[in-house]
């Protein structure tokens, strides 16, 4: 019961960590709940055309096609296989060590060296004898402070808004914004200095962009974003996997 109920966790915690950056839709595409709770809980008929699965709220008996199950596991094991091809090429980064000025829950910050060994240990280690950051890490606090906990939150200016339209658009990406109405100058303005005094710009807009934008920021910075295709632009390139 015990194997059980942390493989339910695990299970859960990843899906809840997806839906958290707003990239559900390939999760659901590797993670069957139905399949793996019937196997989970042995709660399932073995039959000639598949999976004969009970409804959580009862009713009519599910049957999962034996094409059904065959799909969902060569997509599953595709997902885990490029997670782990991604989790290594992350480690990989670690090789040569560096070092990453960072604080872990309530501890101050201080410099953590990090290596991925020749002999496969990922090593963490850290020998400063006492609080210290860098001009990284200040920035990077700065655009956290900014961000309240989000990936992605817009600040709107005097005599501006959100459009729905543009809004729609990042979702359709995988994320939600959250939106800080900044509605006087006096809001607004020192938010734009303190931008530009500490460098929180990911990409300084032109008077236009400026004008025209709405002020987003992400973990990369301060942009002024027009459209969803401003927006796709911000994020890291990443290669497409079709999971037909």
């Amino acid at each position: 019961m015990a194997a059980r109920t942390h493989r339910w966790r695990a299970d859960h915690q990843l899906l809840s960590c997806a839906r958290w950056v707003g990239r559900t839709h390939t999760l659901e595409l590797a993670f069957r709940d139905d399949i793996r709770n019937a196997i989970a809980h042995a709660d399932y008929i073995l039959d000639p055309e598949g999976l004969r699965l009970r409804r959580r709220n009862g009713g009519p008996v599910a049957l999962v096609s034996n094409a059904e199950i065959t799909g969902a596991l060569q997509i599953a094991m595709c997902f885990f296989e490029l997670l782990q091809v991604f989790q290594k090429s992350i480690a990989e980064s670690f090789r040569p060590a560096r070092t990453v000025v960072g604080r872990f829950s309530n501890n101050p910050p201080m410099p953590w060296t990090i290596q991925w060994a020749d002999d496969g240990r990922f090593t963490l280690s850290c020998n400063s004898p006492g609080p210290q950051t860098d001009a990284a890490y200040q920035r990077q606090a700065l655009i956290n402070d900014r961000l309240g906990g989000r990936m992605v939150t817009a600040y709107v200016g005097p005599g501006k808004n959100a459009a729905p339209t543009l809004l729609k658009e990042i979702s359709e990406t995988g994320f939600e914004v959250s939106i800080v109405d900044l509605a006087t100058e006096d809001q607004f303005a020192p938010l734009l200095s303190e931008i530009g005094e500490h460098g929180l710009w990911a990409t300084e807009p032109s008077a236009e962009s400026a004008r025209s934008g709405l002020l987003m920021v992400t973990p990369f910075g301060f942009r002024s974003i027009s459209s969803g295709d401003d927006f796709k632009a911000w994020l890291p390139r990443v290669d497409e996997v079709d999971f037909d």
